[in-house]
């Protein structure tokens, strides 16, 4: 990776005084109790669903996800139960946040550039190539893939719902001079999306894992335990700008790390540059499911 590129260390109070984190919209409790089940082994699936369900609102938002053709259930879902039975706990846990939070994070105000049906699509894509790939290496932590996938650039959505006037000038600047979009945004606000993400997870209590994966999925080495859930993020991401989902990133051609190979196992893994091939062909076959969870998301 070009290192004149790699994320300049940015402290919460830099990205404090862009975002105000008393303005971000509060996590329903039905989320955060979700989240408390779903990290107990004992937890079960009755009490998940009866946390979702004391948020009638977000329990319809599942329901949707759960209908919207992605999972491939055989018959349509009719409820919570039966979603979760059907889901398991990792991804109950995965859908709800999702659910959550993309209906709580939308711009008031049009920012050019911005598509939210284009991020949510490129997140959607994201989150089933990190599980795909999760699976293949046994990532530890692997329960956490789809959600940090889905996640990974929700930093750019909070700048853009935060800054829409300075966002839309970095998505001008970055389409324009070709640059990745992470390097403009540290030339114009000091920051980047994936610093913001990251204080944003961690002010909302999101799991370690997540937050870290959120906050270094551009420099995965840099993630600690967790560089290899965002090692397995980081190439998804760069495979789903490559088979022509970019979101909102504005570098023609997606810059990835050269150790991803090394940090998802290498060779006794099975990992190498064909899991670019295996990766692209899965999204492809899972492309017209993707697109039909991304209408959802991006629903109001």
């Amino acid at each position: 990776m070009d290192q004149s590129l790699s994320p300049t260390p940015v402290t919460p109070t830099d990205v404090t005084a862009l975002v105000d984190l008393s303005r971000l919209p509060v996590l329903p409790s039905a989320v955060t109790e979700v989240l408390r089940l779903t990290e107990s082994a004992t937890s079960s699936a009755g009490a998940v669903a009866q946390a979702v369900q004391q948020d009638p609102v977000l329990a319809a938002r599942v329901l949707r996800i759960a209908n919207s053709g992605y999972f491939n259930f055989h018959s349509s879902v009719s409820g919570v139960q039966q979603a979760v039975t059907l889901m398991g706990l990792d991804l109950v846990r995965s859908v709800v946040v999702g659910a959550a939070i993309s209906r709580l994070l939308r711009p008031d105000h049009t920012v050019p550039g911005f598509s939210l049906q284009r991020f949510w699509r490129h997140s959607a894509m994201t989150a089933s190539g990190s599980r795909g790939i999760a699976q293949t290496t046994a990532t530890r932590g692997r329960e956490d893939a789809f959600t940090a996938g889905l996640l990974h650039d929700i930093g750019a959505l909070v700048l853009a719902c935060s800054q829409p006037e300075a966002y839309a000038s970095v998505l001008q600047e970055g389409r324009l001079s070709g640059r990745p979009l992470a390097w403009v945004e540290r030339r114009q606000l000091g920051t980047d999306h994936a610093e913001v993400g990251g204080v944003v997870a961690r002010h909302w209590h999101l799991p370690p894992a997540l937050v870290d994966v959120i906050r270094f999925h551009h420099a995965p080495a840099q993630a600690g335990e967790h560089s290899r859930l965002a090692a397995a993020v980081h190439l998804s991401d760069c495979v789903s700008h490559g088979v022509g989902e970019p979101g909102i990133e504005t570098a023609p051609t997606p810059s990835m790390c050269s150790d991803v190979w090394t940090l998802l196992g290498g060779l006794a893994a099975g990992m190498g540059p064909d899991e670019i091939h295996r990766c692209v062909s899965r999204l492809r076959e899972e492309a017209p499911s993707v697109e039909m969870l991304t209408g959802v998301l991006a629903a109001a």
